[in-house]
């Protein structure tokens, strides 16, 4: 099995190859015990992250004749399939399309009678972008879609294998690639959360033509080249990867423990190995201004998860229907490109808590997916939200203590420079009822008091501190 034809995805591959050679290797010794084998497989996954590569790989170490084909010609298909042969057909997921009801009903009528009388010496790979799920009532209860396999969105370790894969095809030395590129495409694996092996093949295609250009080098020319290519999943919610971290982060030492060991636990495998559910969501609460949504992100950061960043308020529509399906979808989108971490704010109105709580934790099963929630009103979110196994872990981000302050000064004070005079132990004691939010304010406005007091101000004094807190607390009042 070739590494060049599926970067990243040969454990599902071989899977998709043992698959097939068991069905020739024993076949005919189900049907002498009167049992149906499992004679099509179902292969699904979004556009572009590489089934037809996977399907060409698992195929070319078998003895057995390939007929590619498409739904329009089955019948011909059929009629040419030699013995022992592996028919994959294609595009079956036009077989969901609501626009093309009449045309698709003859269609779907064909290809069930197709499917249901297949010789027992061929073996049919179907190829779809839709899942299962989507296909027309009468095809969900054939046994065509019963045995499906899911080519996912790559994570971070498949992502490194296809990056090196690209790098090396696409890199002016041949096969090879400059010194320290092992450091660039860990990078680059990280900060491409949601792209299919398609779209990181044209990354790193843009990238070798604008090195060509501008004879610049492939880290910067790979960087530029990203801000370009958007990953094919960024079609109605964003999922770009937060670039808030913890350092960003004063104080709240074991608020930021607790949810780092929250992501750990979430995204371990030793869940599984231990036959229980990991964790599928944590809900932050607390008063405004105090860094949640600010934590929620440096969390997802600091994960390997692909990411769809979403407000409450977008999720809302004033036609009958439409916020449901609007939530169906995001969680259908998360579930698709799993591990997604989906991060919400706000409390969902009644008429769409059921089907929250189905897509979170009830007859729709969502695997691999993190919800991370941020609200300031906690009182008015359904108590059927709140339970273990869907925000298994609520945790209070409340207003900052003296020695989250003095953190919280200490991460500002980074970014701003200071006289010898400021003291830093002195306006954390001075702020007691601030906010982080209020604490950031006051750099700003002590920067606004250094500079109307000498518009060629280098530095922050503790004067220009004096003159913003009575600023903040005017407008506290």
């Amino acid at each position: 099995m070739s590494d060049d034809l599926v970067p990243g995805y040969n454990d599902v591959a071989a899977g998709l190859s043992a698959e097939v050679r068991s069905y020739f290797a024993s076949h005919q010794h189900y049907r002498q015990l009167n049992t149906q084998p499992m004679q099509v497989i179902f292969v699904h996954g979004t556009a572009g992250v590489g089934k037809s590569a996977v399907i060409k790989s698992a195929l070319q170490s078998l003895p057995y004749p390939v007929i590619n084909s498409s739904l329009g010609d089955i019948v011909v298909t059929a009629n040419g399939a030699a013995a022992a042969s592996v028919i994959v057909l294609d595009r079956v997921d036009v077989l969901a399309d609501r626009d093309l009801t009449q045309e698709i009903g003859k269609l779907g009528m064909q290809f069930l009678q197709f499917t249901q009388s297949l010789p027992p010496s061929v073996f049919m790979i179907l190829e779809s972008t839709r899942p299962a799920t989507s296909m027309p009532a009468s095809i969900k209860r054939s046994i065509v879609v019963q045995h499906a396999l899911e080519i996912p969105v790559p994570t971070r370790p498949r992502r490194e294998k296809i990056v090196q894969y690209a790098v090396a095809k696409y890199s002016r030395t041949e096969g090879g690639t400059e010194p320290g590129d092992s450091s660039l495409i860990s990078r680059i694996a990280r900060a491409t959360a949601g792209y299919v092996a398609r779209d990181l093949c044209n990354l790193c295609r843009q990238a070798y033509l604008r090195m060509l250009r501008a004879d610049n080098g492939l880290r910067n020319a790979m960087l530029d080249a990203r801000l370009i290519v958007r990953p094919s999943q960024q079609l109605e919610f964003e999922c770009a990867l937060p670039t808030k971290t913890w350092a960003d982060i004063g104080g709240y030492g074991p608020v930021k423990s607790m949810l780092q060991r929250f992501m750990k636990l979430a995204t371990s495998e030793t869940s599984s190995r231990l036959g229980i559910k990991p964790p599928t969501g944590v809900l932050l609460h607390g008063p405004t201004g105090c860094g949640k949504t600010a934590m929620a992100l440096a969390m997802i950061a600091d994960s390997s998860c692909n990411v769809i960043c979403i407000r409450g308020s977008e999720l809302f529509s004033k036609y009958l229907g439409e916020t449901e399906a609007r939530l169906r979808r995001l969680f259908q989108a998360a579930q698709a490109c799993s591990p997604w971490s989906s991060v919400e704010s706000g409390g969902p109105g009644l008429r769409v808590l059921s089907t929250l709580l189905n897509e979170m934790d009830g007859v729709h099963e969502t695997r691999g997916v993190i919800a991370v929630g941020c609200t300031n009103q906690i009182d008015k979110i359904d108590d059927a939200i709140l339970r273990p196994g869907r925000f298994d872990q609520l945790v209070h981000v409340g207003m900052p203590a003296l020695e989250d302050r003095a953190g919280i000064v200490q991460t500002l004070a980074r970014n701003s420079p200071l006289e010898a005079d400021v003291r830093m132990d002195e306006l954390a004691r001075l702020t007691s009822d601030y906010s982080g939010a209020e604490l950031e304010q006051l750099f700003r406005e002590a920067g606004l008091a250094a500079m109307r007091s000498d518009a060629d101000a280098i530095a922050l004094s503790m004067e220009d501190f004096m003159d913003a807190l009575d600023k903040v607390d005017d407008n506290q009042q």
